[in-house]
């Protein structure tokens, strides 16, 4: 005897249209400090779009952006920003000279596409992907001792007489040359002009590193200078254009379906963050650039 048990179910041929079929599930990695110093990966997930956005950091105004799905890598879609920006606006993009963006577009792409094509040089946080290694030395084919870490520092591996050893000694950035395609380090204590006990001893005060020899790490401005830490700061610019989009304008709660619906009332919301901009000025409000709440008075 056989015995059946439960009922089929019919499959339904008209689809719920408020359903979300467009968006997908993205991922992100976070790294959280612990107690005692040791950090652990937190992985978070959220499922619908992602915006790239391009802003120009001295006013807090937008000057391109993308919408994607979720899972799209970020490191794909900084270089087509800027060819967008290129064919509507090529003076914002002549008249850049830096662009920031944090480890998210970490690839060698996006250091040497804007360096070479638009003169554009490239402040991005990178991811840190050595293993077991602390520094690499830099020249392979010479003989003179320099290192260098995953942060950018460059070190002297100077002969020390007293310990009978190599120290090593902290090089400092001098500059970019252009037209060698390399950075500059000079010997920390002929930059300052200050004593060194191995000083008589060295052989090369100033070094060129070649861009190619590691691009992620060797950039036209140099990670462990001062002029790479102003220019990143300035990358916050972004993330209060977000704040603005999730606070004043209702994205951190929004009911929008659909790609084509999120690509409009992104655009109508950019374009409203512009206008009001158009509006302070010609209102002589150039301190409220930013401003979305504030009224605007024009006068006649």
């Amino acid at each position: 005897m056989a015995s059946l048990s439960g009922t089929k179910k019919k499959k339904r041929s008209n689809r719920d249209r408020r359903r979300e079929n467009d968006a997908d599930w993205g991922v992100k990695k976070r790294v959280q400090s612990q107690t005692g110093g040791s950090t652990r990966e937190k992985k978070v997930c959220w499922f619908g779009f992602k915006d790239h956005l391009v802003v120009d950091s001295t006013y807090e105004l937008p000057v391109a952006f993308a919408v994607t799905e979720a899972s799209v890598s970020d490191t794909t879609q900084l270089i087509p920003l800027i060819e967008k920006l290129m064919t509507r606006h090529p003076q914002i993009v002549e008249n850049c000279e830096v662009i920031t963006a944090d480890k998210a577009y970490d690839s060698i792409e996006n250091y040497t596409v804007p360096l070479q094509r638009f003169g554009i040089k490239a402040v991005i946080a990178n991811r840190l992907l050595w293993r077991d290694e602390q520094t690499r030395p830099v020249f392979s084919d010479r003989a003179e001792p320099h290192v260098y870490d995953e942060n950018g520092s460059v070190w002297c591996m100077c002969p020390d007489c007293k310990l009978g050893e190599l120290s090593k000694m902290p090089m400092v950035w001098t500059g970019y040359e252009k037209d060698r395609q390399t950075i500059r380090f000079t010997c920390q204590a002929k930059h300052y002009d200050t004593t060194c006990p191995n000083r008589h001893l060295c052989t090369k005060h100033t070094i060129r590193i070649k861009l190619h020899t590691d691009p992620r790490i060797f950039c036209a401005v140099a990670r462990n200078s001062y002029k790479w830490q102003r220019c990143y700061n300035k990358r916050t610019g972004v993330e209060r254009v977000f704040a603005r989009m999730d606070t004043v304008l209702g994205f951190e709660d929004h009911t929008i379906r659909g790609m084509a619906k999120m690509k409009l009332w992104v655009t109508v919301s950019y374009s409203i963050m512009l206008a009001m901009a158009i509006g302070r000025i010609r209102a002589n409000q150039a301190d409220r650039l930013r401003s979305l709440s504030a009224p605007v008075r024009l006068r006649a």
